[in-house]
């Protein structure tokens, strides 16, 4: 087998475990952080399927996209888990979001027109003001790369979230790499649902289960679920594996 083959295993076998496991993880479904967690847990399990979904079928096109979403969620678990004030900062883009597509909506954004039909819209406007004054008492909200800083991942930023944002907003140059290859004459021939390179489709595989494994990790031990334990050993299978995916040829 090829380490990518090992790999996308081990993350469908990684996937099934945490579904076992996720009966285990008790909270309070009235609180609102315990609430946050299980949610944001609950959309890297999601996600993670859709991508082994579109990798058994063959189809590389969309996984980039479930993957930056998915580093997305990871970076709020890990904010959220640390800190419980980090709700306001959800929750104060939460606002930020609504007002601005209200106001473009009441501006006379034709995408938006509904809020132009809504009797309830200054008093919902002026709600969602009045909201996030006062979150930002306790503070703005921060940018993606000041989420990505308060997680300690600014070198994921930097990397593999940077070259995920060039897939996602369509850069040129990851179009082209995608979209056209040289035949044998040296010709440049379209590619369409051309197979992810082998170096690309292990990274994203193993990121997948990086993801995976260390937010199970976190919510199982922040809940001290019965699962603790197995969350931890998923995590530490996929680094007892390293030596194997670091070598050289398959």
């Amino acid at each position: 087998m090829s380490k990518t083959e090992v790999m996308f295993d081990l993350l469908a076998d990684t996937f099934n475990e945490t579904m076992k496991l996720l009966p285990q993880v008790k909270f309070d479904k009235n609180n609102r952080v315990h609430q946050g967690l299980m949610a944001l847990y609950a959309s890297i399990i999601e996600n993670t399927d859709s991508a082994l979904v579109l990798r058994r079928a063959g189809k590389a096109a969309g996984v980039d996209n479930i993957l930056r979403t998915n580093l997305e969620a990871f970076v709020d678990l890990i904010n959220l888990a640390n800190d419980d004030a980090y709700y306001d900062q959800m929750l104060a883009l939460y606002h930020k979001d609504w007002l601005d597509l209200m106001e473009r909506g009441l501006a006379g954004n034709p995408y938006l027109a509904f809020f132009r039909g809504d009797p309830d819209a200054a008093k919902r406007l002026r709600e969602h003001k009045d909201a996030l004054k006062e979150l930002e008492k306790l503070g703005k909200p921060k940018t993606i790369f000041q989420r990505f800083q308060m997680a300690g991942m600014e070198n994921e930023y930097r990397a593999a979230y940077k070259d995920l944002s060039g897939v996602g907003h369509n850069n040129i140059k990851a179009l082209s790499e995608r979209h056209f290859i040289y035949n044998e004459n040296g010709e440049i021939e379209v590619a369409v649902f051309a197979e992810m390179a082998e170096e690309s489709s292990l990274a994203s595989l193993d990121q997948f289960v990086t993801i995976l494994t260390q937010a199970g990790h976190i919510i199982h031990d922040y809940f001290k679920s019965a699962g603790a334990v197995e969350a931890a050993a998923l995590m530490k299978h996929r680094a007892d594996m390293q030596a194997f995916f670091a070598g050289g040829s398959d």
